[in-house]
């Protein structure tokens, strides 16, 4: 897998550090998690947000509604007894 240098604060080396030597991973490993996590957090903060917006909205609520209504019909597609 290609790698590249990335420039990190002291301090953040050091907790990378730590947080690798605790749990016996490598600092790679617990840098990628520690992004992948970071990333989750955005989406699903935009996630709420966009819910609310849509809350805040009757027409676009009542539309969505709408549309998962018709979505949930097809649970019905005789698979019920696998």
């Amino acid at each position: 897998m290609p790698t590249t240098m990335i420039r990190v604060r002291a301090a953040t080396h050091k907790a990378l550090k730590d947080i690798a030597h605790s749990t016996g991973r490598p600092m790679q490993e617990v840098l990628a998690r520690a992004v992948q996590e970071e990333r989750r957090r955005l989406y699903l903060e935009a996630l709420c947000a966009g819910y609310a917006a849509l809350k805040k909205d009757p027409k676009a609520a009542a539309e969505y509604r709408k549309e998962i209504a018709l979505w949930d019909t097809t649970t019905a597609d005789g698979l019920e007894d696998l």
